[in-house]
């Protein structure tokens, strides 16, 4: 629901960004924005009932530690006034899809058991690439749980081929009641 939320806000200031030539401006300001509002102090001000829209807009022009453009400012207060500062890590990540798009690169999401070694990360980035045809930005995640393998996600699509995710499909392939009529087993 919060992606749902989110989207229109992300475009909003992609298509604006792009009529501006300020892509990576705009992306820096989001990414920040969203690391300042990770903070339990700046949430907790955030949503304080005594505080004004002003105060809210002071806490996060401080807590991002460089001076806003006017439009910079008129997004922060247009996500004080609608109460959507909960959203702004989903607007970064949507911005950030957006913008990858358009440059014709895309984020590709890597989990493994074990770290990847910087030889293998290349391998891996210059093969994505070939299937893709598209650049590909890989950002590497370690999970102990996933036991060895690897899941991958692009957009929306997500392959596993981990050995917890195929002991999670055995698991409830085995569980599944089995069903018997007219002498014949069905699943």
């Amino acid at each position: 629901m919060s992606r749902t939320v989110a989207r229109p806000y992300a475009r909003a200031v992609f298509e604006f960004a792009v009529s501006e030539s300020r892509l990576e401006r705009w992306e820096h300001l989001l990414a920040g924005l969203a690391t300042a509002l990770e903070r339990p102090e700046i949430k907790w001000i955030l949503s304080h009932p005594r505080a004004s829209a002003e105060d809210r807009l002071e806490v996060l022009e401080l807590a991002l530690a460089r001076r806003l453009e006017i439009t910079e400012r008129n997004f922060l207060k247009l996500l004080i006034v609608h109460q959507r500062w909960n959203e702004v890590c989903d607007i970064a990540a949507l911005y950030s899809e957006m913008r990858r798009t358009a440059a014709s690169e895309t984020e590709c999401q890597v989990t493994t058991a074990l770290t990847i070694d910087e030889t293998a990360q290349t391998r891996w980035r210059v093969e994505f690439e070939k299937r893709l045809g598209r650049r590909v930005h890989l950002v590497f995640h370690i999970d102990p749980m996933l036991i060895g393998g690897a899941r991958i996600r692009i957009g929306d699509r997500v392959w596993d081929g981990t050995v917890r995710g195929r002991l999670d499909l055995l698991s409830r392939a085995l569980t599944r009641p089995l069903q018997y009529s007219r002498g014949r087993l069905h699943e």
